[in-house]
């Protein structure tokens, strides 16, 4: 039911738990958010990933062949909803902000139920942790509110997050290469060769 009552702050953020942690967002084509986002984290040239309801909204986002569709279908069905964020080759129209001009988006299907009705009730919703570059992630949700204060206008307060980050996996046109290897195991096609 969150879906039906969850206001969209343009060009602010919101702070929400996930699987692994607590993350910072905001709508995925908010540019505006998006450089509030990096402001505030002190980070600039990376992308962010981005949360999809379900794995019907990836060609929204995402640029894909029968072959990607395939690799991706193998993967997701063991792994999402879960910690697994798989980083594609974007759709052209994609905020450079969301990408870092990089061609590629990640994305993950949350599997708890706030992040995920967040993601169904915006279409999408861009993930990082909750944290300023190079400092760990808040684990406690009001420590978090705390160190973000009036940057965020949404702050969902839940339990202590302090699971392992997701397993990030790139494609790379012939295989999978593990950037992260975290919650989840996924094997690297670059180890098979």
């Amino acid at each position: 039911m969150l879906e039906r009552h969850l206001p969209l702050p343009w060009g602010r953020l919101i702070l929400y738990p996930s699987e692994t942690q607590y993350a910072l967002g905001c709508h995925p084509l908010d540019r505006a958010a998006l450089r509030l986002l990096d402001a505030a984290k002190g980070r600039s040239g990376k992308p962010y990933l981005m949360l999809i309801p379900d794995l019907a909204a990836l060609p929204r986002f995402v640029k894909l062949d029968a072959r990607l569709a395939a690799e991706v279908a193998k993967l997701t069905e063991q792994h999402w909803p879960g910690p697994l964020t798989l980083v594609l080759p974007a759709q052209p129209w994609l905020p450079v902000e969301l990408t870092a001009g990089s061609g590629t988006v990640g994305v993950r299907v949350s599997s708890d139920p706030v992040a995920a009705s967040i993601a169904r009730a915006w279409g999408g919703v861009v993930s990082t942790s909750a944290n300023r570059s190079g400092q760990p992630p808040a684990e406690q949700g009001e420590e978090a509110a705390r160190q973000w204060g009036e940057l965020v206008d949404l702050a969902w307060i839940d339990t202590p997050r302090h699971a392992p980050p997701s397993t990030v996996a790139a494609w790379r046109g012939t295989g999978w290469q593990v950037l992260r290897q975290g919650a989840v195991q996924v094997q690297d096609d670059a180890d098979q060769n």
